[in-house]
């Protein structure tokens, strides 16, 4: 699974991811741990392009992990993904890997925010260098809302209620797919593993194959008798109006004269 930590800076996300990963068996990929382990001092932009560069790394590591254990909570941590685009690169990444994702919004008053922000840039708590509340108000300004599905977690709760709406959402989201699973009676690369799908395929597969050969053959093996028959009924119906006419219009001349 996929879980994008949304939300504008300071309002929780870091610390949420921390707690779920710890209790879910997840992993936390961080954008600006990325940034700094691809890029020297001097190379750091803090630029959209470079954001959406780091968050492409991050989800081709996602897929790696993946692909070493499908059952894994991966958190896509460190971008606000204020913008529709941002969110769709993910989903689109989530479904190519055949992986279900969920949407977890942080949001926190602008009070408790502030002093977040204030008091890692003191303590140089956080990596990122433009993490203020003047980058709060910036993406703020410029935010676009989720019109996917998502769950809203209010960061300014205590720790303990906020990681347990996060792991209620997860938890919904796994339920949700054994039940459609269940009601498809197909496992459609959900629960097991790619090979046993593609197994299941091929099977109905063939099976729609010998259905659709079975009945050609049998529409083959009665088009005689069904050819015979209108065969039949139309030699019957001109017969029956040739002799009609020939009634109606008398015997012909030198005919029936003894």
């Amino acid at each position: 699974m996929i879980v994008l930590m949304a939300g504008l800076p300071g309002t929780g996300k870091t610390t949420l991811a921390r707690e779920l990963a710890r209790r879910s068996n997840g992993r936390i990929l961080s954008k600006d741990e990325f940034r700094h382990a691809i890029f020297a001092p001097e190379e750091i932009e803090y630029s959209s392009r470079q954001d959406d560069f780091v968050l492409q790394l991050m989800l081709e590591t996602a897929g790696y992990l993946l692909s070493q254990d499908r059952t894994r909570v991966i958190y896509l941590d460190g971008r606000p993904f204020s913008r529709r685009y941002q969110i769709e690169n993910v989903l689109d990444a989530a479904d190519s890997l055949h992986q279900p994702w969920r949407i977890l919004e942080c949001v926190c008053s602008e009070e408790t925010v502030k002093q977040r922000l204030e008091g890692d840039a003191k303590s140089g708590a956080h990596p990122a260098g433009n993490r203020n509340f003047a980058l709060y108000r910036e993406v703020k300004s410029r935010w676009e809302t989720i019109l996917h599905r998502k769950t809203v977690i209010d960061g300014g709760q205590p720790i303990a209620d906020c990681v347990e709406a996060g792991l209620a959402s997860l938890r919904e989201i796994q339920r949700s797919r054994h039940r459609l699973c269940d009601r498809l009676c197909l496992p459609r690369l959900l629960r097991m593993d790619w090979i046993f799908g593609l197994f299941f395929a091929v099977m109905i597969g063939l099976l729609i194959y010998s259905f659709v050969s079975t009945s050609t053959a049998v529409r083959k093996k009665a088009q005689p008798s069904i050819d015979s028959f209108f065969d039949g009924l139309y030699s019957a119906v001109f017969w029956k109006r040739t002799n009609r006419r020939r009634h109606q219009s008398g015997p012909k001349d030198g005919a029936d004269r003894n």
